[in-house]
Protein backbone atom coordinates (compact mmCIF):
# COMPACT_ATOMS: atom_id res chain seq x y z
CA UNK A 1 0.00 0.00 0.00
CA UNK A 2 1.47 3.16 -0.79
CA UNK A 3 1.07 4.60 2.79
CA UNK A 4 3.27 1.64 4.17
CA UNK A 5 1.07 -0.34 6.18
CA UNK A 6 0.75 -3.43 5.42
CA UNK A 7 -2.91 -4.92 3.87
CA UNK A 8 -5.45 -6.17 6.21
CA UNK A 9 -5.26 -10.25 6.77
CA UNK A 10 -8.21 -11.84 5.58
CA UNK A 11 -10.48 -14.01 7.77
CA UNK A 12 -11.61 -17.26 6.45
CA UNK A 13 -15.06 -17.59 6.86
CA UNK A 14 -17.31 -21.32 7.21
CA UNK A 15 -20.24 -20.83 5.26
CA UNK A 16 -22.28 -23.99 5.34
CA UNK A 17 -23.56 -26.10 2.73
CA UNK A 18 -27.43 -26.61 1.85
CA UNK A 19 -28.36 -29.58 0.30
CA UNK A 20 -31.11 -30.28 -2.09
CA UNK A 21 -34.26 -32.10 -0.17
CA UNK A 22 -35.38 -35.32 -2.31
CA UNK A 23 -38.41 -34.64 -2.12
CA UNK A 24 -38.26 -32.02 -4.63
CA UNK A 25 -36.14 -33.16 -7.17
CA UNK A 26 -38.84 -36.17 -7.39
CA UNK A 27 -41.48 -33.86 -7.84
CA UNK A 28 -39.04 -32.30 -10.57
CA UNK A 29 -39.07 -35.65 -12.33
CA UNK A 30 -42.44 -36.38 -12.33
CA UNK A 31 -42.97 -32.76 -13.92
CA UNK A 32 -40.27 -33.46 -16.67
CA UNK A 33 -41.86 -36.65 -17.94
CA UNK A 34 -45.45 -35.56 -17.70
CA UNK A 35 -44.53 -32.69 -20.27
CA UNK A 36 -42.11 -35.09 -22.95
CA UNK A 37 -44.86 -37.69 -23.29
CA UNK A 38 -47.50 -34.33 -24.07
CA UNK A 39 -44.51 -33.31 -26.73
CA UNK A 40 -44.25 -37.20 -27.86
CA UNK A 41 -47.77 -37.00 -28.57
CA UNK A 42 -47.87 -33.84 -30.90
CA UNK A 43 -45.05 -35.05 -32.58
CA UNK A 44 -46.72 -38.12 -33.18
CA UNK A 45 -49.46 -36.20 -34.86
CA UNK A 46 -47.29 -33.73 -36.65
CA UNK A 47 -45.51 -36.75 -38.28
CA UNK A 48 -48.63 -38.85 -39.23
CA UNK A 49 -50.18 -35.69 -41.29
CA UNK A 50 -50.99 -35.98 -45.08
CA UNK A 51 -48.52 -34.33 -47.22
CA UNK A 52 -50.58 -31.77 -49.45
CA UNK A 53 -48.66 -30.91 -52.37
CA UNK A 54 -50.02 -27.82 -55.23
CA UNK A 55 -48.69 -29.13 -58.23
CA UNK A 56 -48.62 -25.44 -59.12
CA UNK A 57 -46.39 -24.27 -56.45
CA UNK A 58 -44.20 -27.07 -57.28
CA UNK A 59 -43.44 -25.75 -60.42
CA UNK A 60 -43.60 -22.34 -60.28
CA UNK A 61 -40.78 -23.01 -57.07
CA UNK A 62 -38.64 -25.14 -60.05
CA UNK A 63 -39.11 -22.30 -62.36
CA UNK A 64 -37.77 -19.61 -60.26
CA UNK A 65 -34.62 -22.05 -59.09
CA UNK A 66 -33.73 -22.70 -62.76
CA UNK A 67 -34.08 -18.82 -63.28
CA UNK A 68 -31.44 -18.47 -60.41
CA UNK A 69 -28.87 -21.29 -62.06
CA UNK A 70 -29.03 -19.28 -64.85
CA UNK A 71 -28.40 -15.70 -63.31
CA UNK A 72 -25.12 -15.36 -62.41
CA UNK A 73 -26.17 -12.70 -59.41
CA UNK A 74 -27.26 -16.19 -57.58
CA UNK A 75 -24.58 -18.89 -58.24
CA UNK A 76 -22.50 -17.92 -55.63
CA UNK A 77 -25.51 -18.34 -53.24
CA UNK A 78 -26.58 -22.12 -54.93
Amino acid sequence: YFDGDDPPELQNIKVPKIEPKAEKQENEDELGASVKEELNDTDLEYLFQDVVRIPSLDEELKKDQQKKKDNARYLDML
